[in-house]
């Protein structure tokens, strides 16, 4: 008899649970129907974290408003061009905290490295890296000197060349923070401080990289800083030594 009773209780619980959840989903599904709707950017495929976001890998979508996520994009052109930092799976909402512009963070070198370019590493002392005072954001134009000798055993003459102008500092050392415009960065120092890094990170297009590198490996490098306010290139041509006397 008390078999019975258990059973025919659980049974009726069942009952009322099953009707309990049919009628929560119902309501749910209403409220979905008839609630506001707004657009939202999904991922229409799995994306990897490192993933650079192209058109074909997000679309939009409309859901009711109550259940979007307050940092999801609501603009396909904004999500677009934008760099994941995690996974993202397919279907799911493409959060602002979840994504960077490249070139525009503090994540590390890789995502602040801006698109077609590399970071290629100078090493530097305090006089050819304009005497410690480089920040991250930086401009530089490089000035590379260099012995040369002609094919025949000749004398040897030495060159100097502005080889690449206006070029962004990603990193002094280890340091990826740039200066804010209080004049100073997170935990940085102020803007007046002297830094005492060996190295120098230059954002540059492969083909820059060429003659930075033999520079730096063949010859001597020395980094003039820019103003902000000058984005001038400058036509140049090779100095030699006997030139100083030409100079007025």
């Amino acid at each position: 008899m008390k078999l019975r009773t258990v059973i025919t209780a659980a049974v009726i619980f069942g009952l009322l649970t099953a009707v309990f959840v049919y009628t929560y989903l119902n309501n749910l599904k209403k409220s979905m129907d008839h609630g506001e709707k707004v657009k939202v950017v999904v991922a229409k495929q799995d994306l990897q974290a490192r993933t650079l976001i192209t058109a074909a890998m997000v679309e939009e979508v409309e859901r009711p408003k109550e259940f979007v996520h307050a940092q999801a994009f609501s603009d396909l052109k904004e999500a677009v061009g934008q760099l994941t930092l995690i996974p993202v799976v397919s279907g799911e909402e493409l959060l602002k905290s979840q994504v960077v512009r490249p070139g525009e963070t503090r994540q590390g070198l890789a995502y602040r490295v801006p698109v077609g370019k590399r970071a290629v590493a100078v090493a530097v002392n305090e006089v050819s890296g304009v005497g410690g005072m480089l920040k991250p954001g930086d401009r530089v134009d490089v000035v590379a000197t260099v012995d040369l000798t002609d094919g025949k055993g000749g004398d040897k003459k030495t060159y100097t060349v502005v080889s690449l102008q206006d070029i962004e500092v990603l990193a002094v050392g280890t340091n990826l923070q740039e200066t804010s415009p209080g004049g100073k960065g997170d935990g940085a120092s102020s803007d007046t401080k002297k830094t005492e890094s060996k190295t120098v990170t230059l954002a540059v297009t492969v083909e820059q990289a060429r003659p930075l590198v033999i520079a730096a490996e063949r010859g001597a490098i020395r980094l003039m800083l820019r103003s902000p306010a000058d984005q001038s290139k400058v036509s140049t041509s090779p100095f030699e030594l006997h030139d100083l006397l030409q100079v007025n």
